[in-house]
C-alpha cells in the first residue's frame, strides 16, 4: 500500500508543481492538457489500487478475515468506482458465508445424534462444547458485517 499511496504522492507532487502558468487565461491550453494527465495518471493508479485489493482478498482464508480487510479498504477508499468493486467484494463473502451455512447444517444433521467428543471429556460436555464450537462457524462472520451490507443484501 505504501508504494501505491507514493506514487499517488508523486502524482499530486508533479501535478501541482507544473501549475506555473495562469489558469484563466484562455490562450494557453497547457492546463487542460496537465490536467489530462493527471486523471490518466490517477486512473491507473486506481487499477493498481483495484489489484492491490483483488490480490489481497483472494490471500485472505476465512470470512473474517476478509471481513476486517475489506472495512480497512472502506475506511480508506472514497472513490465511486472502487467503492462499488468492494460490495461486489461483499457479497462474494456473503455468497461463500451461505455455503459454510449449508456445510455447517449437513455437519449438524449428520453428526447431531453421535456427535465426535474430545478424548477424555465427559459425554454431554463433549456434546455441549460441539453444539458451540458449530454455533460459533455461524455467528462469528455475520458478527463483523457492517449493518449497511446486511440489509442491503
Amino acid at each position: 500500500m505504501d508504494v501505491i499511496i507514493n506514487k499517488f504522492n508523486n502524482i499530486r507532487d508533479q501535478f501541482k508543481a507544473k501549475r506555473k502558468s495562469d489558469l484563466l487565461d484562455l490562450t494557453h491550453s497547457n492546463f487542460d492538457k496537465e490536467y489530462v494527465s493527471f486523471n490518466i495518471s490517477i486512473s491507473q493508479l486506481d487499477t493498481e489500487l483495484q489489484q492491490f485489493i483483488d490480490d489481497n482478498f483472494s490471500k485472505s482464508k476465512s470470512i473474517e478475515q476478509s471481513i476486517n480487510l475489506l472495512k480497512k479498504f472502506e475506511n480508506t477508499i472514497k472513490r465511486d468506482a472502487l467503492k462499488h468493486n468492494l460490495t461486489s467484494k461483499y457479497n462474494t463473502i456473503l455468497t461463500n458465508y451461505a455455503s459454510q451455512l449449508e456445510v455447517i447444517q449437513r455437519v449438524f444433521n449428520d453428526q447431531k445424534s453421535d456427535p465426535p467428543i474430545v478424548r477424555n471429556m465427559p459425554e454431554n460436555a463433549g456434546k455441549i462444547i460441539w453444539s458451540k464450537h458449530l454455533y460459533q462457524k455461524i455467528a462469528g462472520p455475520i458478527t463483523k458485517f457492517p449493518q449497511n451490507v446486511i440489509h442491503s443484501s
